[in-house]
């Protein structure tokens, strides 16, 4: 659980034939990380006679295949909703070639987008024309109010007709004007709607420039007059006619795809899983190496599986096949990095990604991480109220979402926030603040804030001390004296002695004078050994030399462990201010209570959103602050987190069960 799985690097060599049912064994195995190893032989002798492998037309008929069943299965969503985010249970299948999974899914294919690309088409067209008719309701509702025949709103072969809304205080010079423009060819009406009014005009067409700049003048806005003709109501009645057949066909076309799905859809979704299965095992191709009559292939097995990987090839290859392992633990070339902790600690795994994975030669600090985490989190929280609600909210997604690996681990790592602030809350005497009073077992926060602040501190020492700790134990462990007594255990005698003589001196304990001697020879000899970081002077020019750098040294080491120390009197901080405005709230609530008929309601609403913004924005302070102490102090005093995942070749299957193997 401390380190990364042993791992050992393998190479196979099988016959041609075997190939397509070896790789279908170890895909579904999921052991083996492949790996591209084809530049080893270019320019040699051997790189004359192989080749790398490449995907064949199956990759292109998988992809294509995919996607179209991806659009079918869109149309299906868009129609049915929430329905559409079920998932079907996973189903036992038997095992089908690459030629008959793709011809089934051909015909099931043909079956179903025929009929969906009717519906789709005339759903188009559905569209289309209820838009317009949509827009000839709106444009006959404002026309109504005119009481003037559409058809006669468009003028004729002589004449020019517009309407438009005009501000009514100015109709009656703009028609004046219109008048006498034209010698009193005009005819013109006026009808105020909701404030503006709404202008028809008539006018020869040799007179359209003239009256159209008038009307310009008096800020006019032209409306369109729908492609309709007839009375504006019986317009409107039979627009409205039309729109609900529209609908009804509509909906008709809806439960045509409503059945279609119902019909389909699970048959699909397992079609199109076996086919993303198919289509990673074309593209593994690429890490194969070739030659006439041989497959050759490397890759990443954890040790303790190297025996299932024995066993899958004696059974597809009869015996056929070369295994040889080149390299194990403690080669020079990193392996990726496989981390199997037992739960609860398998969880917090995602936050060290986070940061980065381990080296495959530095230890595994997901159960340090997760330790001080809830430590963290626990003393930012600290209200035993909040954390009923953390508890729920993390319930909600072990159950809402259990189907989602990532959601499950979120969950695991939300209920135990939930307990660490529980035990801190119910220890400090806070549940909802200081709403429910409950007797404390520890000074509460904002009682002794000073002492919250040294127990942070102390706290934060602690973390450092096994920080540096670890770090030492490491380099020792991989042999680098060195770094281990000048690097890491240099800081520590150097902190173990700063700290002694700061109480010393601040004369906030008694110490013995033999004591504080002890804590000066510490220091010193921390500061000493800084200088041999880098190595051993050979001479005294070196040593001259170093100086400098020496004397930054101990300048970056003093000001980055006091950073690094005062960097956890956020701890305090953020508990300070979570139970400070806690306490605002259950105050604001009761200055309302007395208040005549609505007393009460306010109080509770004040008391229900209160708790609610406030516990919402401490949990998201107190996961972002101890997660950042962890890091950037924590893991800043021994942890790289420069690996690579293990991602071995691997079927992951949520909708499908293969129960029969088929040679």
């Amino acid at each position: 659980m401390l380190f990364p799985t042993r791992m050992a690097k393998v190479r196979v060599v099988i016959l041609s034939r075997s190939r397509e049912e070896v790789v279908r064994r170890l895909h579904e195995l999921g052991v083996t990380q492949f790996i591209s190893f084809i530049d080893e032989y270019r320019g040699t002798g051997v790189g004359e006679l192989v080749e790398m492998d490449s995907p064949g037309e199956l990759l292109r008929d998988c992809v294509g295949l995919s996607l179209r069943i991806g659009h079918v299965i869109d149309a299906f969503s868009a129609v049915e909703g929430t329905l559409a985010a079920s998932r079907p249970k996973p189903r036992e299948i038997p095992y089908a070639t690459p030629d008959e999974l793709v011809k089934a899914a051909e015909s099931r294919l043909s079956e179903v987008e025929g009929v969906l690309n009717d519906v789709e088409d005339r759903l188009g067209k559905l569209k289309f024309e209820e838009d317009r008719l949509a827009r000839v309701l709106d444009l006959s509702e404002t026309l109504k109010p005119l009481g003037v025949d559409l058809d006669l709103l468009r003028g004729g072969p002589l004449t020019y007709t517009t309407v438009g809304k005009i501000p009514p205080q100015s109709v009656a010079r703009a028609t004046g004007e219109m008048f006498e423009a034209t010698d009193g060819r005009v005819v013109w009406k006026a009808v105020v709607v909701d404030g503006e009014s709404l202008l028809f005009v008539t006018m020869l067409s040799r007179d359209r420039e003239k009256v159209s700049s008038i009307l310009r003048q008096y800020d006019f806005t032209h409306v369109e007059v729908p492609e309709a003709e007839g009375a504006v109501d019986e317009v409107l009645s039979g627009t409205k006619s039309s729109l609900e057949k529209l609908r009804v066909e509509r909906e008709g076309l809806y439960k045509t795809l409503q059945d279609l799905s119902k019909a389909h859809r699970e048959d699909l979704l397992v079609l199109r899983e076996l086919l993303e299965l198919e289509r990673e095992r074309e593209e593994v191709r690429r890490f194969l190496v070739r030659t006439r009559n041989t497959v050759v292939f490397e890759g990443w097995v954890p040790e303790k599986d190297v025996g299932k990987l024995t066993g899958v090839l004696d059974e597809t290859a009869n015996g056929m096949y070369v295994l040889s392992k080149l390299e194990s633990h403690g080669n020079p070339t990193d392996p990726p990095t496989l981390l199997e902790n037992p739960e609860p600690v398998r969880s917090f795994e995602m936050l060290t990604e986070m940061y980065g994975s381990p080296n495959y030669r530095e230890i595994d600090p997901t159960p340090l991480l997760m330790f001080s985490f809830l430590t963290f989190f626990g003393v930012c929280y600290a209200d035993a109220g909040y954390a009923v609600l953390l508890a729920i909210a993390s319930l909600v997604m072990l159950t809402k979402f259990r189907m989602s690996e990532d959601y499950r681990r979120l969950g695991v790592v939300v209920l135990l926030q939930s307990v660490a602030a529980f035990i801190v809350g119910v220890l400090s005497g806070s549940f909802f603040g200081d709403l429910f009073r409950i007797r404390p077992h520890i000074v509460q926060p904002l009682t002794n804030p000073i002492a919250w602040l040294v127990g942070s501190l102390e706290i934060g020492i602690a973390h450092l001390f096994i920080g540096y700790g670890v770090g030492a134990w490491i380099y020792l462990r991989r042999g680098d004296v060195i770094a281990a007594v000048f690097g890491q255990i240099s800081q520590i005698l150097f902190m173990v002695g700063g700290i002694v003589f700061t109480i010393s001196f601040f004369k906030l304990m008694p110490i013995s004078e033999s004591v504080v001697l002890m804590a000066k020879i510490l220091v010193v000899t921390g500061v000493v050994f800084i200088f041999f970081r880098t190595g051993i002077p050979n001479d005294v020019g070196a040593v001259v030399r170093g100086i400098p750098t020496w004397v930054l040294s101990i300048y970056g080491m003093v000001s980055g462990i006091l950073g690094n120390v005062f960097s956890y009197s956020r701890l305090m901080a953020l508990c300070l201010s979570g139970a400070g405005l806690a306490m605002v709230m259950n105050l604001m609530a009761g200055m309302v209570w007395g208040v005549p008929i609505v007393g009460p309601i306010l109080f509770t609403l004040i008391l229900v959103f209160g708790h609610l913004y406030n516990a919402s924005i401490s949990s998201v302070g107190s996961f972002v602050h101890s997660l950042r102490l962890n890091f950037y102090e924590f893991f800043g005093t021994f942890y790289q987190g420069d690996g690579s995942k293990f991602a071995p070749f691997r079927a992951r299957r949520s909708l499908t069960k293969l129960t029969e193997v088929k040679r």
